[in-house]
């Protein structure tokens, strides 16, 4: 089911971002992959942890995920990181 946001979140017409979110639906789950330098200094070393070093293999994959989390009234879909 399409969501019928439009009202509520100002991304340009057409654009990837309104395409994407407007393709969301509750339970999707969206990975994510952060250039681990434009963080805070204690993040960012969170983040290169995740992806080289305690539980990642090198490959700098994904390194935190999120739910979509749709409001049934208003249609508009959250993150839940």
């Amino acid at each position: 089911k399409k969501s019928s946001f439009r009202c509520c979140i100002m991304f340009t017409a057409n654009s990837a971002d309104e395409i994407i979110a407007s393709n969301l639906s509750s339970g999707d789950v969206i990975l994510m992959n952060k250039r681990c330098s434009s963080l805070p200094p204690l993040a960012a070393a969170l983040c290169a942890m995740s992806k080289y070093g305690i539980s990642g293999d090198g490959r700098g994959c994904w390194d935190h995920a999120a739910l979509v989390v749709q409001d049934q009234l208003s249609g508009v879909p959250y993150l839940l990181e």
